[in-house]
């Protein structure tokens, strides 16, 4: 990628790119998971748009999912 210039117009597709790949990996999840899967994205997102912090908002899903899972 060093070689090809990264215009206003690439940025784009790019950005557009990691969101569609983002909604085709988690849709299914979200439709055909179970409980745990559910309610960890759930609190993925809502840590996510709190907390603004990928790292906290990822660990909060995966800890979610173990506790839900677990009884």
């Amino acid at each position: 990628m060093s070689f090809i210039p990264i215009n206003d117009r690439i940025q784009r597709f790019i950005s557009a790119m990691s969101a569609s790949v983002l909604v085709a990996i988690l849709a299914p999840i979200a439709i055909e998971g179970d409980l745990g899967a559910r309610c960890a994205l759930l609190a993925t997102a809502i840590t996510a748009v709190i907390f603004k912090k990928p790292l906290v908002a990822i660990g909060t899903g995966i800890i979610t999912a173990a506790v839900i899972r677990q009884f």
